[in-house]
């Protein structure tokens, strides 16, 4: 009993104990830059809600996040909410497919999807120099906390209603990048809605996945992704002219993945080392063999931890599925839709690097989002509610002229 109670200790701490000792993985932070932190917190943009992204202090594997400060700057961060852990914001970012929430972190990053951030009112996002702003935010020249400002003007207002309506069963059939076209200018509503006054959802039709070329509903499966080009695989595009300003959107559906066993990690293992030509005399493989057993033997898969990775002119991306060691984010998809930025010109190669072991199988397809254009029109024709006043304990406002016609306030 003692035996066993010793190898389930040394198991756990070998998969959950984090070095502090290790500069690249401390959770340890000095107590001169916390306070250079938190006295940044009064210059970023504090009437309205905001995203601070690239978070400075991500802990090990990236779980705690600095963006959950809004008390001592006023900010609004919308990473800011995610120890509410708010059910109905997890379901919504669910049936959108942000990759990046989960049921800690509800809301996160949205995937910097320009219809979304506008639709949560999003009017200024910060981001370290180098890393992408999201479609339709300009920089405004301003530095916070090493970050750069980005802005946009036309952003859904924290109240407002909506002329067309519908039906939650119409909602669950569009695809996630058709949700995001539907929800700027549709109430989603439950129950029956009349034919006539369903919505026609023209902003959702704008939203389209590419007819032509080789990826319209492409099913993917690779058996041993290391023997395809180190695992990356390129997909031609066909992107016409009129695409270009609108957002990009792989969704990947039934997703399957089986990692390798015991036997085949082993054997892959050991092949990789001996087809490494660099190492010349040095090689010695039964010490390796004998080096990988000892680091290995206690860990007889990866718990289901996989990560496609995407790159569309530079603009990267990807999907990380945590393993069940994992066990505060452990949350098996069999969906996901990543944005890979804007449309750019004269670029239709989408490239993928796929898990370098196991076997892994899905349908992809690519969507175009509207574009910034036809987004800030949607937008403009919701009514926003007048006169708004807000305080710790109540909000007050006058109601939009839709609502008042039609009695009433969803």
């Amino acid at each position: 009993m003692i035996f066993m109670t010793l190898i389930n200790a040394a198991v756990i701490m070998r998969g959950t104990h984090t070095n502090q000792w290790d500069s690249e993985k401390s959770e340890l932070i000095s107590y001169s830059a916390l306070r250079k932190i938190v006295s940044e917190q009064n210059n970023y943009y504090t009437h309205g809600r905001i995203l601070v992204g690239n978070d400075e202090l991500g802990a090990f594997k990236g779980v705690a996040r600095y963006g959950n400060l809004p008390s001592i700057g006023g900010k609004h961060n919308i990473e800011s909410y995610w120890s509410l852990q708010n059910n109905d914001l997890f379901k919504f970012s669910k049936a959108l497919q942000n990759k990046a929430a989960n049921p800690n972190i509800a809301i996160s990053n949205l995937d910097n999807r320009s219809i979304l951030l506008k639709y949560l009112g999003v009017k200024h996002v910060y981001v370290r120099p180098g890393s992408g702003a999201p479609l339709g935010y300009k920089a405004t020249g301003r530095l916070v906390n090493g970050q750069i400002d980005y802005s946009t003007s036309n952003v859904l207002p924290l109240v407002f209603a909506q002329k067309e309506r519908c039906s939650a069963r119409k909602f669950s059939r569009l695809s996630p990048s058709s949700k995001e076209g539907a929800i700027i200018g549709t109430q989603v509503v439950n129950g029956a809605i009349k034919v006539r006054q369903e919505a026609s959802a023209d902003f959702a039709s704008q939203i389209v996945p590419i007819k032509r070329g080789s990826v319209v509903h492409q099913s993917i499966t690779v058996h041993r992704a290391q023997n395809l080009n180190n695992g990356a695989k390129s997909i031609n595009l066909c992107l016409e002219k009129s695409m270009q300003g609108r957002e990009l959107h792989v969704s990947l559906q039934n997703i399957v993945y089986v990692p390798y066993s015991f036997r085949q990690r082993y054997s892959n293992a050991v092949n990789q080392y001996n087809a490494n030509g660099a190492m010349g005399n040095r090689r010695n493989t039964r010490l390796f063999k004998m080096n990988w057993l000892k680091n290995n033997l206690l860990s007889n898969s990866n718990g289901g931890l996989y990560s496609i990775n995407f790159n569309y002119g530079g603009y990267k991306n990807y999907f990380n599925q945590s393993g069940r060691y994992d066990l505060s984010f452990f949350n098996p998809e069999s969906a996901t839709t990543i944005n890979l930025g804007e449309v750019q010109r004269n670029n239709s190669t989408l490239t993928l690097t796929l898990p370098p072991t196991g076997y892994i199988s899905f349908k992809l397809t690519v969507w175009v989002t509207p574009s910034i254009k036809q987004t800030d029109l949607a937008i403009s024709q919701d009514d926003a509610a007048k006169s708004m006043k807000i305080s710790p304990d109540k909000i007050s406002f006058t109601s939009p002229d839709s609502v008042k016609k039609n009695g009433r306030f969803v």
